[in-house]
């Protein structure tokens, strides 16, 4: 599959080299996966490609299970959180920066673990998702930028029982627990939910809340149900 904007014909040898000049041209070098993980403020957009964010979650999420204890009002439970390769996509939100210009076999390359794969060969780049939809790409970039961090939210959240009926204004986003924290002037979220066997916790959906004056980043988590959670232990799966 190739998508053509309308408005010009996008060639694979264009998208390559606008691949190149977005990934390259503000620096000598990208950033590896190590130094994404040891960076104190969010990279710029042109700093990151999406195959290192992939070979991010590859390194510091994907082989380890986490094993979390959570205390409500009632119990307290064990929870295993674990990161496969086919919720990467989703979390980056690649199909909603490209479900309006596409028809849904074409999304398909967008999903799962083809998602995963077309990432990693090259398929689906950030010039790629531009030339689609230049508009959602932008509003959906800290997607990208905060992704970094996840790591770091995982090892200390807060948490929250989500409940998508009390966010004002409405949301369609959808999760069982919402995991928070405060970053660089932001509230990250991670929104996960049992798999479909209902064996573990899988991450769902990725939400950042920019603190400005006008926006206290609590647009999720106000109102919400407030659990305790403690990590337990966190198991090299591979």
């Amino acid at each position: 599959f190739k998508y053509e904007p309308k408005n010009k014909v996008a060639k694979s040898s264009d998208l390559q080299n606008q691949s190149f000049l977005n990934n390259s041209t503000w620096r000598n070098k990208m950033y590896s996966c190590i130094d994404l993980n040891k960076l104190t403020t969010n990279p710029r957009i042109n700093d990151i490609s999406l195959d290192l964010l992939r070979e991010y979650y590859e390194t510091f999420l994907y082989p380890f299970e986490y094993h979390y204890i959570i205390k409500d009002n009632e119990r307290q439970y064990d929870i295993e959180l674990r990161f496969d390769k086919e919720n990467l996509s989703h979390l980056l939100g690649l199909e909603s920066i490209a479900k309006y210009n596409l028809n849904t076999d074409e999304l398909k390359m967008f999903k799962g673990i083809q998602g995963w794969n077309n990432i990693k060969n090259g398929s689906i780049t950030m010039a790629f998702l531009k030339s689609i939809n230049k508009k959602r790409f932008k509003s959906g970039k800290d997607k990208m930028v905060f992704f970094y961090l996840v790591p770091k939210l995982i090892k200390s959240p807060k948490a929250i029982y989500f409940d998508n009926s009390k966010v004002d204004p409405p949301t369609k986003i959808q999760c069982r627990i919402l995991f928070f924290n405060d970053f660089d002037k932001s509230i990250l979220h991670l929104g996960i939910e049992p798999n479909n066997e209902n064996t573990y916790y899988i991450p769902r959906t990725l939400l950042i809340e920019r603190i400005t004056d006008t926006n206290d980043g609590t647009k999720y988590i106000k109102d919400q149900q407030r659990i305790e959670l403690k990590i337990k232990d966190k198991v090299i799966m591979i």
